[in-house]
């Protein structure tokens, strides 16, 4: 019996936004202390870590956990590949890192990278371990060395910070949590690596995993190729607001669009061989998590300033209107949030490289066919890429599990509905109701009227998924087990 996926969400929850809301703190923290070149530098050289990093932590990841039956040496060949790799790809960086900081024109990344690096050592000691627990739906055990990694990391990272080390408090806290977390996860789990490597295993396990894999590069490289170009064409201080733009989007986002495909990916694999069956999970979780989704980015977007003038400070407001542009894109991905799960759980991650080399071609294309002039601009190229992909993602979906454009409209217009009505009301209230009023007064009566709002037009439009959805957190509240076959997300 393995938990009520209603408690697993909450783990899942727990370990994908617990990490990014203690990350969000210290860059609070450090952009009241730092300028906005400064922490742009150092986004810039994490960025390009982080890019390296998606090799070792996805090579053999989906693969062992989309696999019905892998055994121990399937396991132990996965487990010495990703390590060799991290500590390759982490002496790569130490030698190349002169030739980064002479193409940015940058001469603190030459010291900066090699550093950084060396948290790719880590990414590949723990990326099998973290595949087992996934499998086995040890989603707490997971979530508790998110959070232990991430506090640990910035208590370093805030000390340090306050002590005038600058830039090197983020270094610190990228491998102060990697180490950390990669400790935690290795007493969580049950299984232990041998010297064993078997060819024949690892062929079966590039078979998906290189896919996945450059899926996984292709789509989450975009975000740091993008910062990479910005950096390139707009200078390091524009990669400074885009830093923080993309970090109060990006964090709830990982919170929620993490937990979810996490939670989603091993249900939907269950059920890969039924494809009624799957695309009632599909419509289910959709509708569930387009509710979930929807408020907080409709709420980042309308609430922007005061965020950025409560948190970090006025010189910081130039970046509003990036993270307008960023929360409306991610509003606009709502109805193909469970599509990578979906398409992966099938055994089709192919599918989604096709269309994570679309999204990245498309950035590539606009900054190098007419690079935009500003940050604004380069936050729209990247939002935009949604509805470059929506039409391919769409006829992928109704191809795999018969879900149609006309079925994700409905899974999903509710929750878009009720976040316009939401942000008119919050909108109100801010120009008729509180101009002028500070930045946390604002908040205060700004966030509950929205939620109350939001609540209230979900609960008339769409009465059975709000009541469905109240009783999937309720059922994580109180916990219980569930069988195999139990459970959409």
């Amino acid at each position: 019996m393995a938990p009520h996926p209603g408690r697993s969400f909450i783990w899942a929850l727990l370990e994908s936004g617990g990490p990014s809301v203690l990350s969000l703190v210290v860059l609070f923290v450090i952009a009241r202390l730092l300028g906005p070149t400064e922490l742009g530098t150092a986004a810039l050289a994490l960025g390009f870590v982080q890019m390296l990093a998606i090799v070792p932590e996805t090579l053999m990841h989906d693969a062992l956990v989309q696999r019905a039956d892998p055994d121990d040496i399937h396991f132990d060949t996965a487990f010495w590949t990703c390590l060799v790799i991290g500590i390759s790809l982490a002496t790569a960086c130490f030698f190349g890192a002169p030739l980064v900081a002479r193409l940015f024109d940058s001469p603190p990344l030459a010291h900066l990278v090699p550093v950084a690096a060396l948290g790719l050592c880590f990414s590949g000691a723990g990326s099998t371990a973290i595949a087992v627990l996934r499998r086995r739906f040890m989603f707490k055990a997971l979530a508790m060395r998110s959070l232990y990694g991430r506090l640990f990391a910035a208590i370093v990272a805030i000390v340090l910070a306050f002590a005038g080390f600058g830039v090197w408090a983020l270094i610190a806290q990228y491998l102060i949590q990697n180490a950390v977390s990669v400790a935690f996860v290795w007493t969580s789990c049950p299984w232990r690596p041998r010297l064993r490597f078997d060819v024949h295993r690892l062929r079966e396990l590039l078979s998906f995993g290189l896919v996945t894999m450059g899926t996984r590069i292709a789509w989450l490289s975009s975000a740091r190729l993008f910062t990479v170009l910005v950096g390139y064409f707009l200078g390091v201080t524009a990669v400074g607001y885009l830093n923080v733009a993309q970090r109060v989007v990006d964090t709830m986002h990982d919170m929620l669009c993490g937990a979810i495909y996490n939670l989603a990916l091993p249900t939907f694999a269950r059920k890969q061989d039924d494809r009624r069956s799957l695309a009632r999970a599909y419509h289910g979780a959709t509708e569930m998590s387009g509710i979930l989704v929807a408020p907080i980015f409709g709420g980042i977007a309308i609430c922007a300033e005061p965020i950025l003038a409560l948190f970090v400070g006025d010189q910081w407001l130039p970046a509003v209107p990036v993270i307008q542009v960023l929360a409306i894109g991610a509003l606009l991905e709502i109805p193909f949030l469970l599509a990578d799960a979906a398409i992966t759980g099938v055994g089709k991650p192919g599918y989604m490289f096709t269309i994570s080399l679309l999204s990245l071609g498309f950035v590539v294309l606009a900054f190098t066919v007419y690079p935009p002039a500003g940050v604004f601009g380069a936050a729209a190229v990247w939002a935009s890429r949604i509805l470059i992909c929506a039409p391919v993602v769409t006829s992928m979906l109704h191809r795999l599990i018969g879900r149609t454009t006309g079925d994700l409209v409905r899974d999903s217009w509710a929750p878009l509905v009720a976040t316009g009505v939401m942000a008119a009301t919050v909108w109100l209230l801010d120009t008729r109701v509180l101009p002028g009023a500070p930045a946390w007064a604002s908040l205060m009566v700004e966030i509950p009227a929205g939620a109350m709002v939001y609540g209230a037009v979900i609960a008339i439009i769409n009465r059975e998924a709000f009541r469905r959805l109240q009783m999937f957190v309720a059922s994580g509240i109180r916990g219980g087990t569930m069988s195999p076959e139990q459970g959409s997300p």
